[in-house]
């Protein structure tokens, strides 16, 4: 029989999870480094089509995207999106020490492929009380990389995963702008509960409080991420269903109609011409296009 401890005592404290994510997180290392202080150095402009994150161990220097160049420190961190145009450089007095790691297959909900950060973010974050947990990632990463001793990938994939997600700590406490990844569960626990119910009567009271929001942020959260509005994209899905069982099937207009979700058929038939330029018989009898 499962027994399960439930009482704090003295000498025993329980800490729970309550509120865990849900978004992507399966990212490939391809390779991990360090820069040692080189008087001099610098970097020629250049992009790449993975994710790279740098961490400033010592030193000062400057980091250029695009045309925008800022100064670094000890303790930060540059984060480096897929495709985006940059370069460093050391200070005339105070060489950089770096370390850093490149990372493909990474996928956050709503982000572009190997996109740690959204649009409108910062790139450079300092490390802060986190400063620790960076310098001793890194060095074990290295460390398993050099030594390839047995399981050295996992572990090694282990880290990453453990340092993204402190880094992803870092970017919500230090962004002004609303919590992403709170944000991109609440949209997904809305979105899966709509595809699951759009057949039937909802309402906007009803998925926010499956998705325990207020129904007002819901509607302006999902209208921000998915750039149209509930209603909207509850007929969509709706008209989407329609317009495959007309294809697919003989039952009446009147029938598909309800079993979509409209109760009126004269309302169905408006707004299908209204967004097909057909009545529903005329795109049943339409040829299909290739």
């Amino acid at each position: 029989m499962k027994t399960i401890h439930l009482y704090d005592s003295v000498e025993r404290q329980h800490y729970l999870f309550n509120h865990p994510y849900t978004f992507k997180l399966k990212p490939r290392l391809l390779y991990a480094g360090t820069l040692k202080k080189s008087p001099g150095w610098c970097e020629k402009p250049h992009t790449h089509d993975f994710c790279e994150i740098i961490f400033i161990s010592d030193g000062r220097g400057y980091i250029t995207i695009g045309n925008e160049q800022r100064e670094v420190k000890r303790g930060d961190i540059i984060i480096y999106n897929s495709g985006v145009l940059h370069a460093e450089a050391n200070s005339q007095t105070e060489p950089l020490e770096m370390k850093f790691m490149a990372l493909e297959h990474l996928e956050i909900t709503d982000l572009p492929k190997n996109h740690l950060l959204p649009p409108g973010y910062d790139f450079i974050y300092p490390a802060e009380r986190y400063i620790d947990i960076f310098v001793s990632g890194f060095d074990s990463i290295i460390a398993e990389i050099e030594d390839s001793d047995t399981f050295y990938v996992e572990i090694t994939e282990s880290i990453v995963k453990t340092m993204i997600l402190y880094l992803l700590r870092i970017i919500n406490q230090q962004e002004d702008a609303a919590d992403l990844f709170h944000n991109n569960r609440n949209l997904t626990l809305a979105l899966q509960y709509i595809k699951a119910n759009y057949r039937n009567h909802i309402s906007l009271d009803d998925i926010s409080a499956n998705c325990y929001l207020n129904k007002y942020y819901l509607s302006h959260l999902f209208s921000e991420i998915q750039g149209t509005s509930i209603g909207k994209y509850i007929q969509e899905l709706r008209l989407g269903e329609a317009m495959k069982r007309l294809r697919e099937t003989n039952d009446s207009v009147s029938i598909i109609a309800q079993s979509v979700g409209f109760d009126d058929t004269g309302y169905f038939c408006r707004i299908f011409k209204k967004e097909t330029a057909l009545t529903p018989l005329q795109y049943r009898k339409a040829p299909v296009s290739e």
